[in-house]
């Protein structure tokens, strides 16, 4: 299978899936250690890290198509690849809602466990959307060489 992107983009995916690698473990640290009055500010500026990260990365793999040369193989998973890029972008604005509520003024603590309980469920289904990518990559790669799938 060819790969559409330049070097300098397969970099750059790099280095963003890096950050949210980094970024996701300063959540997860923080949504299990103790709510503070600093809590919020933390909360926000991992947040806004990690939407940018998400549309940087969204914008980087739809360079010449999301997944096209996943498709260009296999032209008949477009559902599949379809079904992928949305979960992607819905995984983008997730997040956004959730940095906007908790970016608004109402008291920290009266919507802490429900942000938290949230943001949990947000990073097991990037986890799931993560290894459904990889899954169809894997899946591409074995019959594109022969193997089964």
């Amino acid at each position: 299978m060819k790969q559409p992107e330049s070097k300098t983009d397969l970099d750059a995916l790099d280095a963003c899936h890096d950050l949210e690698y980094l970024l996701l473990g300063n959540l997860r640290r923080l949504l299990e250690g103790p709510t503070t009055s600093q809590t919020r500010h933390a909360l926000l500026v991992i947040l806004n890290g990690l939407c940018d990260n998400l549309l940087r990365q969204v914008e980087l793999k739809s360079a010449g198509g999301y997944m096209c040369d996943v498709l260009e193989e296999f032209p008949n998973w477009h559902r599949r690849v379809e079904s992928l890029r949305c979960e992607a972008v819905a995984s983008h604005s997730s997040l956004e809602r959730l940095r906007e509520v908790i970016s608004r003024k109402r008291p920290f603590a009266a919507i802490a466990y429900e942000m938290f309980c949230d943001l949990r469920h947000w990073m097991q289904s990037l986890a799931a959307h993560r290894e459904g990518e990889t899954r169809l990559l894997q899946i591409a790669c074995n019959l594109d060489v022969g193997g089964e799938a």
